[in-house]
C-alpha cells in the first residue's frame, strides 16, 4: 500500500552548514581539546540535516540539525528533534541498538536551529543492501526486528501522545483526534480540499470507543523501516546494529506503528513479535483502529505530496478506503463533542484505559 514519494535535491527542509559553523558546534559540545577533523553530509535523511563528524581524537559522532526557521513545517513536525531527545533514554532502556545521546543544544544561541550529537553506530542501512541480500538473510533481519519492536512496545507510559514537554492525554482517542485535527488544519491552511478528511474525522468520532479499547499507552518508535535501520551483513547471519531517527516516537497503541498498515511485513517479523497486528490478521474489534491509522497516514501523505509537488491521488484513495472500512464496521451513534456536551473533540476523558489487547510475551 505504501507509495514512496520521490524527491529531487535536498528540498526545503535540509540546509547544510558551513564548515566554520560545524567546527563551532563541535567546540560547544566536546570542548577545544576535541576539535572537528572532518565532516560528511549524509544524504539519506529527509527532515533533519545530518553529518558524520570525525573528531581530532579519531572518534566519530553524528550531528543532527533541525530544519531552518524558513522551512514550512506541518503541525506534527514541530519540535521533532526535541521529541527524539526526550524519548532517547527510554528507547535505550528498551533496546541497546538505539544510539546514545552525547549532547543537545536547544538554546539557539550559537545556531538558530536545534541540534544534537549522537553516538555513531556501526553498520550500513538495510534499505541500501536489502535487494542484494538473499531471502533467508532478509528474513533473519525481519525476525530480529520483530523482537526489537516488541521490546520497545513493552515499555508502558503514563499518558498517550507525544513525549517531551507537551502534556499527554488520558485517552488514546483524544491523542489521535488531536493529531488528525492538526493534519486537517494544515490541509485547510494550504487551501487543499478537506471534504473527505472531514468525513474521515466524523467516522473517527463515531469509533472513538474502539480507539480507547487499545490498552494502556505503549512506546512507539514511529519510523522503523529499512531506511532507518543499520545492519552488519558480514556474518553468517546479518545483525541489526542500529535503530535510527526516533523523532516521530509517541505513546499509544502498538498497532499504530505506520509500518504495520503500509508495509508488507513477512511472517517472520510477527512470529518474533508475538502477535500479528497487520490488517488481514486483526480481530473484528481491532479493524476500526487499523482503518483509522491508515486514514491518518493518508492525511500525512497528502501533505507530503503538496510539499514535493506530487499528485496526491494515491493518498486520497487510501483515505477513501479507510472511510469505507469504518463505515462497514459496527459503530455507535456519532456524538457531537464540539457542541453536545461542551467539550472539545480532543478533550481527554477519564477511565478509558482497559487491559491491553496485545498478549504478553511468555
Amino acid at each position: 500500500m505504501y507509495v514512496e514519494l520521490q524527491r529531487s535535491g535536498d528540498g526545503p527542509l535540509l540546509a547544510p552548514l558551513p564548515p566554520a559553523t560545524l567546527a563551532a558546534l563541535c567546540r560547544r559540545a566536546f570542548g577545544p581539546m576535541e576539535p572537528m577533523a572532518a565532516a560528511e553530509l549524509l544524504r539519506s535523511g529527509r527532515f533533519n540535516t545530518t553529518y558524520r563528524i570525525t573528531l581530532g581524537s579519531g572518534r566519530t559522532v553524528i550531528l543532527r540539525v533541525a530544519p531552518p526557521s524558513t522551512a514550512h513545517l506541518f503541525s506534527h513536525e514541530r519540535g521533532l528533534l526535541r521529541r527524539e531527545y526526550a524519548v532517547q533514554p527510554v528507547l535505550r532502556e528498551a533496546v541497546r541498538q538505539v544510539p546514545r545521546l552525547l549532547f543537545q543544544d536547544f538554546s539557539q544561541q550559537l545556531l538558530a536551529r536545534d541540534y544534537v550529537f549522537l553516538e555513531c553506530l556501526p553498520g550500513r542501512l538495510w534499505d541500501e543492501l536489502q535487494g542484494s541480500l538473499s531471502p533467508r538473510r532478509n528474513e533473519a533481519l525481519w525476525r530480529q526486528l520483530g523482537g526489537l519492536v516488541r521490546a520497545i512496545h513493552d515499555r508502558a507510559g503514563a499518558a498517550y501522545g507525544r513525549p517531551g514537554a507537551e502534556a499527554g492525554f488520558a485517552c488514546w482517542s483524544a491523542a489521535v483526534l488531536a493529531d488528525i485535527d492538526g493534519l486537517i488544519g494544515d490541509l485547510r491552511q494550504l487551501g487543499l480540499d478537506t471534504a473527505a478528511a472531514e468525513v474521515f474525522r466524523a467516522q473517527v468520532l463515531a469509533h472513538e470507543s474502539a480507539l480507547d479499547r487499545c490498552g494502556p499507552p505503549r512506546l512507539l518508535h514511529g519510523d522503523l523501516w529499512p531506511k532507518n535501520i543499520l545492519i552488519d551483513p558480514t556474518g553468517e547471519v546479518p545483525v541489526i546494529t542500529g535503530l535510527l531517527d526516533a523523532e516521530r516516537a509517541r505513546w499509544g497503541d502498538p498497532a499504530a506503528e505506520w509500518i504495520f498498515g503500509f508495509l508488507a511485513i513477512p511472517e517472520a517479523f510477527w512470529t518474533a513479535y508475538g502477535a500479528n497486528l497487520s490488517g488481514p490478521a486483526l480481530a473484528p474489534e481491532a479493524l476500526p483502529r487499523r482503518h483509522i491509522y491508515n486514514g491518518r497516514g493518508a492525511l500525512q501523505l497528502m501533505l507530503e505530496a503538496w510539499r514535493w509537488r506530487l499528485d496526491d491521488g494515491f493518498a486520497r484513495r487510501i483515505l477513501a478506503e479507510s472511510i469505507d472500512g469504518l463505515r462497514a464496521t459496527t459503530r455507535p451513534p456519532i456524538r457531537n463533542r464540539d457542541a453536545g456536551d461542551g467539550r472539545s473533540a480532543t478533550a481527554p476523558r477519564s477511565g478509558c484505559t482497559p487491559p491491553p489487547l496485545v498478549p504478553a510475551l511468555p
